[in-house]
C-alpha cells in the first residue's frame, strides 16, 4: 500500500476524517481473492492478450464489480508490479516490450476531478498525468 499526503489541495480534508479514513484503509484491507482478481484484471490490461476480451479495453472502470471495494475504501490508484528477474524469464505482448520487470499503473478517478496517487499540478494549476498511467475508462 502506499499513500500520498496533499499539503497544496486546499479542498482536501485536514481534519480527523482523514486519519480514520486512513485507519479504516488499513483495517479493512483487500482480501487475497480480490487482491488476485485485481492483479489479473489490471495485467490483463496492461498486455492486452488476445485471447481476453473482458479488461482489455474497459479496465479500471468505476462500475465493474472488481473494483468495487476499491471505490468503497475511497482507493484513488491502482499499481500491479510483476518482476521475473530471479527466473530469467522476459514477459511481453504484441503491445509491450519484452523484460523482465513491468508495472502496470492506473488512475481509479478522474484527476480533473480528483487528484490521484499519479497526478501532477504544473505551476500554472494544470492537471499533469505520470507517463503510462492508465486512466480510467468511464
Amino acid at each position: 500500500m502506499i499513500t500520498t499526503f496533499d499539503g497544496i489541495d486546499k479542498k482536501a480534508i485536514r481534519d480527523q476524517r482523514d486519519t480514520e479514513r486512513f485507519i479504516s484503509i488499513l483495517d479493512n484491507l483487500l482480501s487475497e481473492h480480490e487482491q488476485i482478481c485485481l492483479a489479473e484484471a489490471a495485467l490483463i490490461r496492461y498486455f492486452k492478450p488476445a485471447y481476453n476480451e473482458i479488461y482489455k479495453a474497459s479496465f479500471p472502470a468505476s462500475d465493474q464489480t472488481i473494483l468495487k471495494n476499491c471505490y468503497e475504501r475511497d482507493f484513488s490508484a491502482l499499481i500491479t508490479e510483476i518482476d521475473t528477474e530471479e527466473l530469467g524469464l522476459y514477459l511481453y505482448s504484441p503491445t509491450i516490450k519484452p523484460a523482465e520487470h513491468h508495472i502496470a499503473q492506473f488512475d481509479l478517478v478522474d484527476p480533473r476531478m480528483r487528484r490521484s496517487f499519479f497526478t501532477f499540478i504544473s505551476r500554472d494549476g494544470d492537471v499533469l498525468g505520470m507517463p503510462d498511467v492508465i486512466p480510467p475508462t468511464r
